[in-house]
């Protein structure tokens, strides 16, 4: 019986499979990262929030209602979710978006205004408003 050792395989064989092992593992790298949807956006910002973030905006606005709606200073949230987390400053809340709470509160059936000033604009307090949407 011949006893030819293992099968050899030339350079350019190697190479070719190391090639297309590369693109399956490529495509399967890309199979499971897709574009997020808009409609989830609001379902993955809560993801990002902390929970003293959202108990801060829910005490002010029970505390601020007046039956119609909860009007009040952004300060003042900030002020609430300072003590909660025990920050020293505010940027941590603004370069998180911690703030930006509009689409949680909208999906539960809130109408949530934001204003602040713009450039050259009025120069007011930048402030919240809470109300519950008007059933149809």
């Amino acid at each position: 019986m011949d006893n030819i050792g293992p099968a050899y395989r030339s350079r350019g064989d190697l190479e070719a499979d190391y090639a297309a092992k590369q693109r399956k593992k490529k495509n399967k790298m890309k199979s499971k990262v897709k574009p997020i949807a808009p409609e989830k956006i609001t379902k993955k910002k809560e993801d990002f929030i902390p929970d003293e973030v959202i108990e801060a905006f829910n005490e002010i606005i029970v505390e601020k209602w007046n039956g119609t709606q909860s009007f009040f200073r952004t300060k003042e949230v900030v002020s609430k979710i300072k003590k909660k987390l025990k920050l020293n400053r505010t940027d941590k809340i603004y370069d998180n978006h911690w703030l930006d709470v509009e689409g949680i509160y909208i999906k539960l059936g809130w109408v949530v205004k934001y204003d602040s000033p713009c450039y050259g604009g009025l120069d007011f307090e930048p402030f919240f408003k809470f109300s519950k949407k008007e059933k149809k």
